[in-house]
């Protein structure tokens, strides 16, 4: 792959896991105000939403998964998109792949007829050499022996291929023998006597020219003979030409990665029996093997019979591809992605404000605003639920009924401002004094509900409900205003245990907004009563 496909890649990996993480760290701050039960927007519920733990976790947790699989369908977009561009990108390389195995199929195939061509061009020429010296023998009879030589060397001297022309007057054996002795004295083979011997008889009997199998030379090449029959007014003679099979090969320039083999045929140049030349082509890796095609071409020929059998082979590689066209299949393919993610985000982004919306919407419904309590109809649900959890265990479970004494007072002289965060100071010290498994509730104005969860009896409650009572007289300095020291109320407190004092949500709260007006009534929070502003050494509960 070129560098420019390279970098397009890495810049397109570094876009992506960029936009990954950005979208990724966006959800953090989303899903931990739903955690934590606050509105990420135009909510602003103070310190006390951002203490609300199990409980809030609780009511959270369908919004929470909601967020969950947002991301999740985020992600699987991005993976969908990044697979689907793999596919396309690779089906489009493996079509331009495929266009350039087609041309260099062609290519080959020219290749392949040209040097077919090449080769049957100059066994022609060996063959009409051979008819030449025929027509010149029967021109000069009687033979003469000079004039055959002088023609001969003239002949050969236009064609390096042809090793010697000359004639035998008589097919005689021993006519024979002078031949191969004293013509063909180079001939360093076992039995050519044998080998031309054949040609001969066969010529004769056939009447027309003939080529002899190949027999070795005598400088080291291979070469065959065409025997032509000469009809003279003294008998029979033979025009012989002797060829170099090597001089058949005049490669073209482009055939360096063709490697080609000569053979020997028999049976019409469909069978090779032995192999005359070999040209081997570059070398091919162990992974072009693999992964492109062997090209093959085989073709027979030569004159009067195809005696030779010409095979052709062309392993493909990396050299044969058109890396321009990949490169632009590839980049193209990279720009449509970034088309694709784009459009994508622009989709995500339209979800992620739907669900920042669901989410406002949620809070609002189901969290007071102020203190980032669980509402009314939230605490409700809850209620329901323990209660029902409750009566198929066989456990108690004790509601404790809370309302702020002299809140009306301290909100009408210090004002709403003052008044919201007492409020909300006494979120805190609920919290603060109840068990995770439990919850707090706010059903309106001062009165806020605790749910205690799988208690023993009604001393567990009682204690909690002196515990919040205690907390209540502890100094406490505002911190948003530090030169202000915050009024300290006192709370009337009510309980009631399940299955004692009620068997329904209906019951227990009646039971225990009933038991808070008569401990308001007997004075027990006395203490309750605005004192004032205290002087005291404060600090933040």
């Amino acid at each position: 792959m070129s560098s420019l496909g390279l970098n397009m890649y890495l810049l397109f990996q570094n876009l992506l896991q960029s936009w990954i993480r950005r979208d990724a760290e966006s959800y953090i701050p989303l899903g931990r105000d739903c955690l934590s039960g606050r509105d990420p927007g135009i909510l602003q519920v103070g310190q006390a939403a951002a203490n609300s733990s199990i409980k809030t976790m609780q009511a959270t947790a369908s919004l929470q998964k909601g967020i969950v699989e947002q991301v999740v369908r985020r992600f699987s977009l991005y993976a969908l998109l990044t697979i689907c561009w793999l596919l396309i990108a690779c089906v489009g390389l493996a079509f331009a792949v495929f266009l350039d195995i087609q041309r260099e199929n062609q290519r080959f195939s020219e290749a392949s007829a040209l040097v077919q061509t090449q080769l049957v061009s100059q066994a022609r020429r060996y063959v009409d050499a051979t008819h030449s010296l025929a027509a010149f023998l029967k021109v000069q009879e009687p033979l003469n022996r000079e004039k055959i030589n002088s023609y001969s060397r003239l002949i050969a001297g236009q064609d390096a291929g042809i090793y010697f022309m000359g004639a035998v007057p008589k097919f005689e054996k021993e006519a024979l023998d002078e031949f191969v002795s004293f013509q063909l004295h180079e001939a360093v083979d076992s039995d050519p006597v044998s080998v031309l011997r054949n040609a001969f008889q066969h010529a004769f009997a056939s009447g027309k020219i003939v080529a002899s199998r190949s027999f070795l030379l005598g400088n080291g090449d291979r070469g065959y003979a065409l025997v032509e029959p000469v009809t003279l007014a003294d008998g029979e003679s033979f025009a012989v030409v002797i060829c170099r099979i090597k001089a058949l090969f005049h490669l073209p320039s482009s055939s360096a990665s063709l490697a080609l083999t000569l053979f020997e045929s028999e049976r019409a140049g469909r069978t090779p029996s032995h192999r005359l030349i070999h040209a081997d082509a570059l070398p091919a890796t162990p992974l072009e093997t693999a992964l492109f095609p062997k090209l093959q071409f085989r073709s027979s020929f030569g004159e009067p019979e195809k005696h030779f059998l010409l095979e052709i082979e062309q392993q493909l590689g990396w050299a044969n591809l058109d890396w321009y066209r990949l490169n632009l299949i590839f980049v193209g393919s990279l720009a449509f992605l970034l088309v694709f993610l784009s459009v994508a985000r622009v989709h995500d982004r339209y979800e992620k404000r739907k669900l920042e919306e669901d989410n406002k919407l949620f809070m609002m419904a189901n969290f007071d605003p102020l203190t980032g309590l669980p509402n009314r109809q939230l605490f409700m649900d809850r209620l329901d639920r323990s209660l029902a959890d409750a009566h198929r265990s066989k456990r108690k479970v004790a509601l404790i009924y809370l309302d702020l004494d002299g809140f009306k007072q301290v909100n009408d002289f210090y004002g709403h401002q003052t008044g919201d965060r007492v409020l909300q100071r006494a979120a805190r010290i609920f919290q603060h004094s109840i068990r995770e498994t439990d919850t707090v509730g706010r059903l309106g104005g001062d009165e806020f509900v605790v749910l205690l969860q799988n208690v023993g009896d009604r001393s567990g409650a009682e204690a909690v409900a002196s515990k919040i009572k205690k907390a209540f007289f502890q100094p406490f300095v505002d911190l948003h205003e530090i030169d202000k020291i915050m009024p300290v109320l006192g709370t009337s407190v009510g309980i009631a245990v399940f299955p004692e004092d009620g068997s329904t949500t209906a019951e227990l709260l009646r039971s225990a907004d009933q038991a808070m007006y008569r401990d308001k009534a007997v004075g027990k929070s006395q203490q309750g009563s605005v004192t004032g502003l205290q002087s005291l050494d404060c600090h933040s509960v």
